[in-house]
């Protein structure tokens, strides 16, 4: 993600800490509006930007939204309700029980695991503590977390889980991982999840030991 000897071009980006601001254009209509809204504070409070985002770097928070009569909602939870925000999102998707494609959906849950004042070292202790207990487990048990494993496949899928950093109201921060299950490879029919709740058995079991309940 950096430059170097191999990779001389540095990617443009944000740099951490800075605001930034998107505008819907004059003529958006009111239905798209909400639509977009809705997906705006999912992306406030699950996701990021560029490179490794799913391991949480280029993590974005929505700080607030201002509707065309200057009306502004603001968004600085603290911790508890951040993960009341998450729940009630997750919530919504209770009723879906087929998943082809990583989405919410009845499997899908919000950890938050590691607090901290400073937000590179809880993401650091993060990163130590998935690749621990990962590196600590059977070939077949690393499977449901991604591939391609090392001189085993070199099939490609996506982690089912999504880090992300998150300020707090009291200048603090969490890492947050939202957990989207889905049927794990299309192309390969020796993944069969047939049963999500067994094939990723590895997975929540990581999310249940590192969870801050």
């Amino acid at each position: 993600m950096w430059e170097d000897d191999t990779n001389p071009i540095h990617r443009e980006s944000i740099e951490e800490g800075e605001l930034f601001t998107l505008s819907f254009k004059p003529n958006t209509s009111p239905k798209d509006i909400e639509a977009i809204k809705e997906t705006l504070v999912i992306f406030g409070l699950f996701g990021g930007l560029g490179g490794r985002s799913r391991r949480g770097f280029g993590s974005v928070c929505l700080t607030e939204l201002v509707d065309a009569n200057k009306k502004t909602e603001h968004f600085n939870y603290s911790l508890p309700e951040y993960r009341q925000q998450a729940s009630q999102i997750i919530a919504k998707y209770r009723d879906i029980k087929e998943v082809p494609y990583t989405a919410f959906s009845q499997y899908a849950c919000f950890e938050i695991v590691k607090p901290g004042k400073n937000a590179r070292q809880i993401h650091g202790r993060a990163g130590y503590s998935y690749k621990n207990y990962r590196g600590n487990l059977k070939t077949g048990e690393k499977i449901p977390f991604g591939l391609p494993l090392k001189d085993i496949d070199e099939n490609r899928r996506a982690s089912p889980l999504l880090y992300h950093i998150h300020p707090l109201a009291d200048r603090s921060f969490v890492v947050g991982i939202l957990y989207l299950p889905a049927t794990f490879h299309h192309l390969e029919q020796k993944y069969r999840t047939d049963n999500l709740e067994q094939f990723y058995r590895p997975v929540t079991d990581f999310l249940n030991k590192e969870a801050i309940k």
